[in-house]
């Protein structure tokens, strides 16, 4: 898909305007203009489409892991320690004293999440301080914030495809 710098300028100007508004958060009006193009060129029932299967189990070969480990793991142990554990910490002591998160208990988090997620062919994910500032910065302030991302994630896939089609429509 070819970008297009109109929308990309309109996204930004969004977000400038709406950064601070806490009844109409810049990342819910993005979404919103996202669906009116979809309406816009009648491709609403496309979009929501719901499709749901499970991923494979897959094993952990003891070759796998090791190489892994020494190929990445080891140069990846100084930045996890720092941003998903350190600074993510800190984060959450400055935007939500009252419900402070220890280091240890993020660091037990990412590792059972990692190591789950590794049997069903998941990416490694840790708690970065740079996602929590993202969404604290675009509205986010409980975890319902979290729960409706994580639907809106499930059924991405056919809205994006939707809307990428909606757009190619508009050029």
């Amino acid at each position: 898909m070819r970008p297009n710098l109109l929308l990309g300028f309109v996204a930004i100007i969004i977000v400038v305007i709406l950064r601070d508004n806490r009844y109409a958060p810049a990342a819910l009006v993005l979404m919103g203009f996202g669906v009116a193009i979809i309406f816009w060129n009648g491709d609403i029932r496309r979009a929501f489409e719901i499709s749901f299967t499970l991923p494979p189990l897959t094993l952990l070969r003891l070759h796998d892991v090791s190489y892994t480990m020494l190929l990445i793991g080891l140069v990846q142990i100084p930045l996890s320690i720092t941003n998903a554990v350190i600074a993510t910490a800190a984060l959450i002591r400055d935007y939500f004293p009252d419900r402070a998160v220890s280091e240890r208990k993020l660091m037990i988090n990412m590792g059972v999440m990692n190591m789950v997620s590794a049997c069903f062919g998941g990416m490694p994910m840790c708690h970065g301080a740079g996602g929590l500032a993202g969404q604290y910065y675009f509205g986010a302030r409980t975890g319902g914030a979290n729960i409706l991302e994580a639907v809106l994630k499930v059924h991405a896939t056919g809205i994006s495809r939707e809307v990428n089609r909606s757009v190619k429509a508009l050029l």
